[in-house]
Formats: C-alpha cells, structure tokens, sequence
C-alpha cells in the first residue's frame, strides 16, 4: 500500500515532532544516533553481514542495530529509518536488508516506506535545508555536484542520497536536475577536491553547526582555511585551496577552530568497524592513553 497524502503529512509531523523532543531545532543538522538516545532508544553498532540494521521494539529498552561495516552515510539513513519504526509505533522487529540503488525513492511500500519518508524529515527537514542554503548563498539551480556532497555531509546523507531526498521527498529539483547531478560519482567529487582516494570524506565548511564532525579511524574531513586542531585523535595536512585536511587516526575527541572567525566543532573518531554501543564508539582504547 503506497502512503497517501494524508498520511506523508502525518509522518512528517511525526519526524519533526521527535526533532524537537530529541532537542534538535527543524532549523538545524542533527546526528541521529545521539538523538535516538535522547528519546529513549539504545543504539548498537554490530557485524550484520547483508543488513543494514534491526529494530528490537523492547518496551523497556528499544533497540537499534547498525551494521559497523556499512558508509557512514548509509548507517545515519538506516538509524533514521529503524527510529522510524519505533516513533510511528510500527510492531515487531524489523530486519533491513542491503539495498542497492536510492535509498529514499519510492520502492519501499507499507510500513517500510512510512520509515523511509520519516527518515529523510528527521534527517533533513525542509527548513533546515532552506537555512543551510540562505546562510552559504547556495541556489539548488546553480550548485555544483561538490556543494551537494558538502550538503549530504552535513545532512549526515550520501550524494545520491541527499539527491533523491531533494527530487523526490522534498520536490525542489526536477527531473532534468537530478538526472544531471546524478551523472557525477561520489568518487569523482572527492577526487576534484582533495585528487586523492579518500573514499570516505567528510567536506565541512565554516558554517557547519549542529552536530560534530565524525569520523572513523582511516577517514578524513576536509576543514576550512585556517583551521587549527587539538586532540590526538587527527592528525592535519594541507589541501588544494588552502583547505586542511584532517585525517582520523584513533578513537577519541578533539576540537576543530578557527581564530579568525570564532568557528569551532567537535570532531569524535570511531575505530573503522567498531562494534558495541554507540555511547562508547569514541571512547580512546586503553594503550592510547
């Protein structure tokens, strides 16, 4: 059964409803997995081989299993989408397998739809969009692949991710647009900024807010001129453009800024495929301290 007008309304409702409960304004990026935990919801990072993740609607623990192995972008997707389940009241466990292809076009009917719309709101809703462009002077008709990768960044989404949320949830590029846009590869945009193999690069800009900047040991983010870091857990060279780019080295948290401004971030390393739960994936292993 497809979701009907009625009903796409009420689970965007239900998406910003649970934004603001997790403290999280509709104006503003958010990490869902820390929001799962302000709403009451244990998330855990564990091997999955073909899921992407599970949903124990434990009444009084509920549960959220991420595959450890699975893109960042795709594990922040999949946490929307199993928060989906728990905040619309869908019953039973849920199991996630691998999808190939978009993930938030309308292939999935019923109740997995339903958390599909829900997880593209909570992630980014329209008017956290809207202000993420205003304050960059970013027109969707005149941005480049690279500026939607920046945005899917900070949205927590992948490329084609962020693009299919704005064709077809959000409606603010057509067609024409997205076909173009989807003609670029992830890795073809990384390669146009850092010309390295950084598979898994988070681009972050003056203006991030929100949430922290995290990574997982082996990835990199790229920073904006001037930035400084303290914190072992990343280690700083420079980039094209004068950019900096910050390459997680091990587990823990430091701090992004920028004197020149007063910009600053928190950046949180994860082992690469850690396993356990969520609230310690950034704690430091005991021989680095």
């Amino acid at each position: 059964m497809r979701i009907t007008a009625d009903g796409a309304r009420a689970i965007v409702n239900a998406a910003y409803k649970a934004r603001r409960a997790a403290g999280s304004p509709l104006e503003s990026a958010l990490c869902p997995i820390d929001a799962a935990a302000k709403l009451g919801v244990e998330v855990r990072f564990e091997s999955l081989a073909t899921l992407e993740g599970l949903y124990f609607p434990d009444p009084k623990l509920p549960v959220i299993l991420l595959g450890s192995d699975r893109p960042r972008g795709r594990q922040a997707f999949t946490c929307a989408h199993e928060l989906g389940h728990y905040i619309l009241g869908h019953r039973g466990s849920r199991m996630d397998a691998i999808r190939a292809g978009r993930a938030c076009e309308g292939a999935a009917v019923g109740e997995e739809a339903e958390a599909n719309v829900f997880a593209g709101h909570f992630l980014a809703p329209l008017p956290a969009i809207e202000r993420a462009l205003k304050i960059r002077g970013l027109g969707l008709d005149s941005m480049m692949a690279a500026d939607f990768y920046a945005l899917g960044c900070l949205f927590g989404m992948g490329y084609t991710a962020i693009l299919t949320h704005l064709r077809y949830s959000l409606r603010r590029i057509d067609d024409r647009r997205y076909e173009e846009l989807g003609r670029a590869s992830p890795q073809e945009i990384v390669r146009s900024l850092v010309g390295g193999k950084d598979a898994d690069l988070l681009v972050v800009d003056a203006s991030w807010s929100g949430h922290a900047i995290d990574l997982r040991v082996g990835a990199a983010a790229l920073l904006p001129p001037g930035t400084e870091l303290e914190g072992r857990c990343v280690e700083a060279s420079a980039a094209p453009g004068r950019s900096v780019l910050a390459r997680a080295v091990r587990p823990g948290v430091g701090l992004s800024f920028r004197r020149t401004d007063g910009w600053s971030s928190c950046v949180r390393v994860s082992p690469s495929l850690f396993k356990g739960r969520a609230v310690w994936r950034h704690m430091e292993a005991d021989d680095d301290q």
